[in-house]
């Protein structure tokens, strides 16, 4: 194990900051607690509750398939195109097309996570026929 040591510091107020403890080649440490926020103090490192995979069938109907609801809980989300053709995207709850939609080629994913995370509704959309998409949030 390393023996570099981590030293408990101080905030500009001077009070000390979080820490967590351990011990390393018989020597206590401190880490300094830290949490990632977002713009509105939501903490992004904390752990949310998931939601299992699940598989949607997009359709070429207008606005196409809902992939998933508004959700100010969610801290990340993966699409996953499983059919043969491109599928689209969209950050919308209306006035999506395949002509201003986010192409997801066949086999292809798109993540979103951390800061700048969208949590309303998202939209996907086919030229023609359905597609399989597998959608997982977090």
């Amino acid at each position: 194990m390393a023996t570099a040591s981590v030293q408990k510091g101080t905030d500009p107020a001077g009070s000390h900051v979080a820490t967590d403890s351990f011990t390393e080649d018989a020597v206590t440490k401190h880490a300094q607690r830290v949490g990632v926020c977002n713009a509105v103090g939501k903490n992004l490192s904390a752990a949310s509750s998931a939601s299992g995979p699940s598989a949607i069938s997009v359709g070429a109907g207008a606005n196409g398939t809902q992939l998933f609801a508004a959700n100010t809980s969610r801290v990340g989300f993966l699409i996953h195109n499983a059919s043969a053709v491109a599928i689209f995207i969209g950050f919308n709850a209306t006035g999506l097309t395949i002509s201003n939609g986010i192409k997801i080629f066949s086999g292809g994913s798109f993540a979103q996570q951390g800061i700048g995370l969208y949590q309303g509704v998202i939209h996907g959309i086919v030229a023609s026929a359905t597609a399989d998409v597998r959608v997982q949030e977090w």
